[in-house]
């Protein structure tokens, strides 16, 4: 679901308590406890930083903009990542093993013998030694391979 520019205006002035047009610490630290999240100095820091494009150690609305959208596509490409790993799930078992990627890369025409030897050796490497992987192996890998593939496409 992307976010429209209402929606992220909204949310910007709930941050922006004060009505100033940018949100200081001292708003985004109010906002992280009523969340639940109390900050360090430096969570605070790492978390302006990240975002405040000026320096200002403010956080404006086109700041803030870029930030939701990003984390928009972050929470989609999660998804994406969850519907993946559904698909190579064969057995419906939250487990995706080598038996499962042969399978699979024997239907795309590879050689069964020489696909199971890679994907042993890539699944051992992802999970710790066994045969199968679980979802957050499977995200952890793949959150790993995706900036690789995205900097490839450059």
């Amino acid at each position: 679901m992307s976010l429209s520019e209402d929606q992220i205006r909204e949310a910007f002035d709930l941050f922006d308590a004060d009505g100033s047009g940018e949100v200081d610490r001292t708003e985004l630290r109010l906002v992280m406890q009523a969340l639940g999240h109390k900050l360090t100095e430096e969570q605070l820091d790492e978390m302006i930083g990240s975002i405040d494009d000026d320096a200002d150690q403010k956080v404006n609305f086109r700041e803030f903009e870029r930030m939701m959208v990003k984390r928009n596509v972050e929470k989609d490409s999660r998804a994406e990542i969850e519907r993946a790993f559904k698909l190579f799930d064969l057995n419906h078992n939250s487990l995706v093993s080598v038996d499962n990627f042969v399978t699979i890369a024997t239907d795309l025409g590879e050689d069964p013998d020489v696909a199971r030897e890679k994907l042993t050796t890539y699944v051992a490497a992802a999970s710790g030694g066994q045969d199968s992987i679980n979802l957050e192996q499977w995200i952890e890998v793949m959150e790993t391979v995706k900036p690789r593939m995205t900097q490839a496409r450059v």
